[in-house]
């Protein structure tokens, strides 16, 4: 995972406002307005940063990639795997690993859209 300054805006900001939360039960009537001050920067460094974060382009990832996380989260099912369906056109992608999963004792569904009336021949 590549580490973006938002992100690491956003773990200091964290870090801040967890250490003022913690200091504020035990520090004197002196202190506790830097532990205030610390809660406050953090919440505002972890709002800015998830601000920017969502308004950052997002990145293209290419198909074979999206077939291959799609396997491996497949293949890592711990008892079920759901797939929505559409038109069925990815299921040669994914054969192996439902396969996989289901000679593994997973079970495997799949769901999909009944085709239309308007779409089915004549005669059923």
């Amino acid at each position: 995972m590549r580490w973006h300054w938002y992100d690491i805006l956003q773990v200091l900001g964290s870090i801040a406002g967890i250490t003022g939360v913690s200091l504020l039960g035990h520090v004197s009537e002196r202190t506790r307005g830097i532990a205030l001050i610390l809660i406050i920067i953090g919440v505002f460094a972890a709002v800015i940063a998830s601000v920017i974060a969502r308004v950052q382009p997002m990145t293209k990832v290419g198909r074979d990639a999206m077939v291959d996380t799609g396997r491996s989260v497949i293949r890592s099912a711990k008892a079920q795997v759901i797939m929505f369906g559409g038109d069925m056109s990815w299921a040669a992608d994914y054969q192996e690993a439902i396969r996989y999963a289901a000679e593994r004792g997973k079970s495997v569904v799949v769901i999909f859209p009944r085709q239309p009336r308007s779409s089915r021949t004549l005669g059923s």
